[in-house]
């Protein structure tokens, strides 16, 4: 009988912690995937400058230590620029109705809105500190960007227009009814422009703090650098409109020439909250 409850004891032991261990490779397994949600609020000091963005991300953790992270991320970028006093000169047309067109624009402003979509794809390493309830880590990799909605508003000031026509032999100045004046207060417009496709650097530093068992929040800092100009257009920044001659075909300045590149760079506050699976 002694025997029998020994080994009934050492049955329930080894059932126990059998299946304490398969409880633990559970939990291993399950905190492999994290799904999170996240904000961030930031700023840049050249060029475009974001607003703000939100995104659903998901981190498969390699160990411990190294995870892979990516998901979908919705990011708002503005950019206002001013060149003041800009000048062009230009063909359109061909054969008889080839128009040489030249224009000065003074007061020239314009104010775009960029809306990005991007997928990132990260490393990210994890140490933990205070005994393990919390961490710091550090996410670096790549995110590509894809335009959502792209809008851009533009003062073009006060113009002067003038044409010549090489079949005529004559200059036109004074025309207003066929797009040629000076001194005329030209209106606003608004419209839509193609960034076109991004591609940028991103770094992440911060603590991740666990609020539960199964819920972590991170807070950090971010840090975005594009690899490639916003616009991949060269337009002329206006275009004599031959079907509508007192009206005028605009170009967004970033594809124009007068600037040479603008990137989305950036910083700022991301915050997440990450739940285990």
């Amino acid at each position: 009988m002694k025997h029998t409850f020994l080994t009934v004891g050492c049955l329930l032991l080894i059932t126990a912690a059998t299946a304490q261990d398969v409880q633990n490779d559970k939990q291993r397994r399950e905190s492999k995937h994290e799904l999170s949600i996240y904000g961030l609020l930031g700023y840049s000091p050249v060029s475009y400058a974001l607003d703000n963005g939100a995104g659903l991300g998901y981190t498969f953790n390699i160990n411990p230590s190294l995870g892979i992270v990516t998901g979908v991320e919705m990011s708002v970028y503005g950019d206002e620029t001013a060149p003041g006093n800009v000048s062009g000169e230009h063909v359109e047309g061909t054969g008889e109705q080839q128009l040489r067109f030249s224009y000065s624009l003074r007061n020239y402003r314009e104010k775009q809105s960029v809306t990005m979509c991007y997928i990132p794809l990260m490393a990210q390493y994890s140490m933990p500190i205070d005994r393990g309830s919390a961490c710091i880590y550090a996410s670096f990799g790549l995110k590509f960007g894809f335009p959502a909605r792209a809008k851009t508003e533009i003062s073009p000031g006060t113009a002067a227009a003038s044409g010549y026509y090489s079949h005529e032999g004559v200059s036109y100045a004074n025309l207003p009814q066929h797009g040629f004046f000076t001194g005329a207060v030209l209106p606003d417009v608004k419209q839509d422009f193609d960034p076109g496709f991004q591609k940028s650097l991103i770094l992440e530093v911060g603590a991740r703090f666990a609020l539960s068992s199964r819920i972590n929040l991170y807070a950090g800092w971010y840090f975005g650098c594009g690899l490639n100009g916003v616009s991949t257009t060269n337009r002329r920044l206006l275009e004599y409109n031959s079907f509508s001659e007192e009206e005028f075909k605009y170009n967004s300045v970033s594809g124009s020439g007068l600037v040479s590149k603008a990137n989305t760079l950036n910083a700022g506050l991301k915050l997440r909250v990450g739940f285990k699976l």
